[in-house]
C-alpha cells in the first residue's frame, strides 16, 4: 500500500513538473507578445498622427507646385565651377578688405 502512495507522489511530482515547464514557457510567450502588442499600438498611434494629427504633425502627401525643387543629382563639372567661382569670390573679397 505504501509504495502504491509513493508511486502516485512520484507521479504527480513528474506532472507538477512539467506544468510548471509548461507555466513558463508560456508567460515568456505571453511577455513577448504583449511587448510586440505595445510596439503595434505605438505605430497605430504614429501611423494616426501622421494621417490625421495637426497639420504640424501631419505628413502631408501631396507636394506643393509653387515650392522649388532642390536637386539632389548635380552635375561634377557644375559643382566643381560653382565651388572655383566661390573661392575666387572670397578671395577677392578678402584681398579687397
Amino acid at each position: 500500500m505504501n509504495s502504491k502512495l509513493q508511486y502516485k507522489a512520484n507521479k504527480l511530482e513528474f506532472f507538477n513538473s512539467k506544468l510548471e515547464s509548461k507555466s513558463e514557457k508560456l508567460e515568456i510567450v505571453a511577455t513577448k507578445l504583449e511587448q510586440e502588442n505595445s510596439y503595434l499600438k505605438f505605430q497605430i498611434e504614429q501611423f494616426k498622427r501622421a494621417i490625421y494629427g495637426f497639420k504640424k504633425e501631419s505628413f502631408i502627401t501631396s507636394e506643393n507646385p509653387e515650392q522649388l525643387a532642390i536637386p539632389f543629382e548635380i552635375d561634377q563639372q557644375e559643382f566643381i565651377t560653382a565651388i572655383e567661382s566661390v573661392r575666387t569670390n572670397h578671395l577677392r573679397t578678402r584681398e579687397s578688405s
